[in-house]
């Protein structure tokens, strides 16, 4: 402003006027994805680019308002575009999403691959694949990309910056099944051979003049007594057929409280000799041994000498029978329960300590200890037990002054 004072004449004023310059502003980016802040993101807005720190941000100074545009870009990361409108200091918060590729899995028939179908897989992750063939089925081969990499059974895309196929192919598992005559002058066997998983395997055995067949086995167990003998084709597989000179069978059994050895039906070559063993549990005796039916007493083994014919041999047991000894120190008595003569192999005695007027129970000695009473002995053997008791007195005290009884 301007003020004249104590105008006498004409005067002239003039004003001229200049342009200010437009405000500017400052925009700041914060950059993140799902995990946080992302740094070394580049945004491009207002001609220029920056990197972001490590807060995720870049910063945007000297900026004239308006309607700007600006793309954030991060390698493994889908480009984020957008508009920000300029009309004071802004923050522009940008959310990156990180670029995701398809494995495509497949797998043929006789198996399968897990995952299966399109899989997705973010930027640099790792997926791993386990292919599993079904049951009588193995893994021809894997292909990655369309290349094999063989029959494996894994396989882990690392780094994953592309898409990728990987298919996966089976086939039928095939068996050799070899088969052998034991002795070999015993028999002929046939069926061997080459088979795929499911096939039918027929075996057949034929003895020799003289022997006799004995049965099929694999890794020394037998698996069919069965001359013709016939499986589904699982594994490989090695079986003898098994023959012998004409034998006779000498069948042994054990009743309950012992075992004899061998036993079951056991085959002796003619005119040879079989030894069996008689062995009774614990806490059990032999009882009486038969051979054909006829008894030979209790006897703990037993030997077929010359064997011409086919025999039967059985073995009983019986429960121990112990005895049981009460004595007594000092003056009382001892009751069992049960009171019997002899008892059986594990059979529990309940023993009650009875003093005599005057005496009192102190404590059992022998096959027995403590002082509890009644108390439980079990019968594992021939018993010895020592009821102590002790005398009992009364005192009495007469108490009497000068005076006479106080």
């Amino acid at each position: 402003s301007y003020t004249f004072t104590g105008v006498a004449a004409d005067h002239t004023i003039h004003a001229s006027f200049s342009l200010l310059p437009p405000p500017t502003y400052t925009v700041t980016f914060n950059v993140s994805d799902n995990q946080g802040a992302v740094q070394g993101a580049s945004v491009t807005f207002y001609g220029e680019t920056k990197a972001t720190d490590v807060q995720g941000k870049a910063v945007f100074t000297g900026v004239l308002a308006g309607n700007r545009a600006y793309t954030v870009s991060k390698t493994g990361y889908n480009n984020a575009t957008g508009n920000v409108n300029v009309d004071g200091d802004e923050t522009v918060n940008v959310i990156l999403t990180k670029k995701t590729y398809t494995i495509t899995a497949t797998a043929g028939a006789g198996g399968n691959i897990n995952p299966a179908g399109s899989v997705q897989v973010e930027h640099g992750s790792n997926r791993l694949f386990n292919i599993t063939p079904n049951t009588g089925y193995e893994i021809e081969d894997v292909k990655v990309d369309g290349v094999s990499i063989g029959a494996v059974s894994t396989y882990n895309f690392t780094n994953v910056t592309t898409n990728h196929t990987i298919h996966a192919t089976f086939r039928l598992k095939s068996y050799t099944i070899v088969v052998s005559a034991n002795p070999p002058a015993g028999g002929s066997v046939s069926g061997g051979g080459n088979y795929t998983h499911g096939d039918t395997v027929n075996l057949v055995a034929t003895p020799s003049e003289g022997y006799e067949f004995v049965n099929w086995t694999e890794n020394a167990v037998q698996v069919s007594a069965n001359a013709a003998y016939s499986f589904t084709a699982t594994a490989n597989r090695t079986l003898v057929a098994n023959f012998r000179l004409k034998t006779y069978t000498i069948t042994a059994t054990a009743g309950t409280g012992g075992s004899i050895n061998p036993a079951g039906s056991v085959n002796v070559t003619h005119g040879s000799n079989q030894s069996f063993t008689i062995t009774p549990d614990t806490g059990y005796d032999i009882e009486d041994v038969k051979v054909d039916g006829v008894s030979i007493g209790a006897v703990s083994s037993y030997t077929f000498n010359n064997v011409t014919a086919s025999h039967t041999i059985s073995v009983t047991f019986k429960l121990k029978t112990y005895s049981l000894t009460t004595n007594v120190i000092g003056q009382g008595t001892v009751t069992k329960n049960p009171d019997k003569a002899t008892y059986t192999h594990g059979e529990v005695v309940q023993l009650t300590a009875n003093p005599s007027a005057g005496w009192a129970f102190d404590t059992w000695s022998g096959d027995l200890s403590g002082s509890a009473n009644p108390a439980n002995l079990t019968m594992n053997g021939n018993k010895t037990v020592t009821a102590d008791f002790v005398r009992v007195y009364t005192v009495t005290f007469n108490v009497s002054d000068n005076q006479g009884k106080v």
